[in-house]
């Protein structure tokens, strides 16, 4: 007879415990897809921008071809070579001012840097961060503005090297970069880092994007209406 209610203990404890662990996977399970929705791609939190096109998280990702060749491969190779959309119909006055305007603002953001006492490899993230973003064609003044605003608040070198790249997707989607720096300014005062506030910033992109997207498409009707 004790044997029997020993066995009836025993088979209820054991109920319990498969009871809990199940509830543990499930819940574990709950939370990878409550990140997975987040739009957070494979290796963002490491550095990594392997396995996922043009360092856009997935969802926002479109084939504009406006990445330096190798960026997306965490390479940085050619990029060097990249100027801003219309660089050839520039005078060779004006490319000169602009490659001096660019050392100016490299210079400025690395005397920042040496005066917050950052490692001289964040140090040339930063710079570098700068000129890929300017090359690929963010106002050089806004590109140096967003690096310096983001130094100010205590980020470093792969966290600004993340926002740059957040910023270089308005490029060639009508986005004026003026605004996008107070946005990104008031991310900042808000206290977003590192991919959280990357990932804002390719959200405000996008949607500013499809704002006048929708509103070219209006107009476009609204002229064949009164044809």
């Amino acid at each position: 007879m004790f044997n029997l209610k020993l066995l009836k203990v025993v088979f209820v404890i054991v109920v319990m415990l498969i009871f809990v662990v199940n509830s543990v996977i499930t819940t574990a399970y709950a939370q990878g897809k409550g990140r997975g929705q987040k739009e957070i791609p494979p290796g963002w939190e490491k550095g990594e921008k392997k396995g996922w096109f043009s360092d856009v998280p997935p969802g926002l990702a479109k084939k504009e071809g406006w990445i330096p060749p190798g960026w997306s491969k965490g390479e940085k190779e050619g990029w060097r070579n990249a100027f801003p959309p219309g660089w050839e119909k520039r005078s060779k006055k004006e490319q000169n001012s602009w490659k001096g305007n660019l050392n100016a603002a490299k210079n400025s953001i690395k005397e920042k840097g040496i005066k917050a006492s950052f490692p001289q490899e964040e140090i040339e993230q930063a710079s570098t961060s700068l000129e890929i973003a300017s090359r690929i064609g963010v106002p050089i003044e806004h590109a140096k503005d967003i690096v310096q605003s983001a130094m100010d608040k205590g980020l470093r070198g792969p966290a600004i090297e993340k926002l740059t790249r957040a910023v270089s997707y308005g490029v060639g989607r009508e986005v004026k970069f003026d605004q996008l720096g107070k946005f990104v300014n008031e991310k900042l005062e808000e206290g977003l880092r590192d991919e959280e506030l990357a990932l804002e910033v390719y959200k405000e992109v996008q949607r500013r994007h499809e704002e006048k997207t929708k509103v070219r498409k209006s107009i476009q009707e609204e002229k064949k209406q009164g044809e």
